[in-house]
């Protein structure tokens, strides 16, 4: 997986608190939304519970809990200002993590990469056909790489040329 830059695929992020909170919403569809949403942000808890406290699980929760929270409260979600929220409470609970935790710097650059680059990129690969994802996974690739990367050559000293292949 690292030779590849496949490695996010059997890491728990988003993409897991996401499932848990369309599986949770679909289970529970008789109650009301903000009962639904309550239960949501249980489970996730529960979820991080079991899968351990990494910074990756972490962060993802709690962006997750964020959305949940501005779903609640009927406001818009802001997945840039989640990201800092909950970067802030990390590094406001566990200041080390800020330079002592690699996992931390990956999960929260990633992000932010795709948050900020994505949009931009989407143009530069117009030419890659939108069927079956694969522009998409190739836009979410280079927009993660682009703020992993010096993380990745400072810690692990290797470049994945074939990722963005890999990810289709």
């Amino acid at each position: 997986f690292n030779i590849t830059g496949l490695t996010h695929i059997v890491a728990i992020s988003g993409y897991n608190i996401s499932l848990v909170i369309l599986l949770i919403f679909r289970i529970f569809m008789f109650l009301p939304q903000k009962p639904r949403i309550c239960v949501a942000s249980v489970f996730i808890m529960l979820f991080v519970f079991f899968v351990g406290f990494s910074a990756p699980v972490l962060r993802a929760a709690i962006c997750g809990i964020i959305a949940l929270i501005a779903m609640f409260f009927n406001r818009e979600y802001m997945a840039l200002r989640a990201l800092l929220i909950c970067a802030f409470l990390m590094i406001l609970v566990s200041p080390d993590i800020l330079v002592g935790s690699i996992s931390f710097q990956l999960s929260f650059l990633a992000t932010l990469g795709i948050l900020l680059f994505s949009e931009s990129l989407k143009n530069f690969f117009v030419f890659l056909p939108g069927k079956f994802a694969i522009r998409e996974s190739v836009v979410m690739t280079f927009a993660a790489q682009i703020l992993v990367l010096p993380i990745i050559l400072a810690n692990f000293g290797t470049l994945s040329l074939i990722s963005p292949i890999a990810n289709l």
